[in-house]
């Protein structure tokens, strides 16, 4: 058997979002706990290549700022399933958090859902990747502990 091929869909995809960015994040009201107001603080990401193609690699990290007493950082990494012909994104973050989920690319944004666990609770959550434009992207994540989805936050991007 063959060795795989890297996926020319998924860097059709990910080859614009390679590079560093910097980012507005929203956290939405409640989305830090019951009660906590909505805050926007800034972020940043880079995306890489790695293992030869059959990844990307993201480095998501906030620091503590005004308002936001906490850093964050996140690793994750969107590959390609050839057999359903859809990505598939693993990550882990600082706060212990990890998660597996798979999704389809229309165009420039893709959509995936994700099963895992964040701040000691297990989720599910949805996320929307994609460009406005060659130097704008956008992220945005909803999370469902068990009651259906609710707009937990989003990235607004500039390269």
């Amino acid at each position: 058997m063959p060795m795989p091929k890297p996926s020319k869909e998924l860097e059709a995809f990910m080859k614009p979002f390679e590079g560093s960015w910097k980012c507005d994040t929203k956290f939405f009201a409640n989305a830090m706990g019951p009660g906590s107001p909505e805050m926007t603080v800034k972020s940043k990401v880079a995306f890489k290549k790695e293992m030869g193609g059959m990844f990307y690699r993201g480095d998501y990290e906030t620091k503590k700022q005004k308002g936001f007493d906490m850093s964050m950082k996140g690793i994750f990494y969107i590959g390609w399933d050839p057999g359903s012909q859809q990505v598939i994104v693993n990550g882990i973050d600082s706060s212990g958090g990890a998660a597996f989920g798979t999704g389809k690319i229309t165009g420039d944004t893709v959509t995936y859902i994700s099963e895992g666990y964040m701040m000691g609770a297990k989720t599910k959550m949805r996320e929307v990747m994609g460009k406005k434009s060659d130097k704008e992207g956008f992220h945005k994540f909803d999370i469902d502990t068990g009651k259906g989805f609710i707009p937990f936050g989003e990235d607004t991007c500039k390269k």
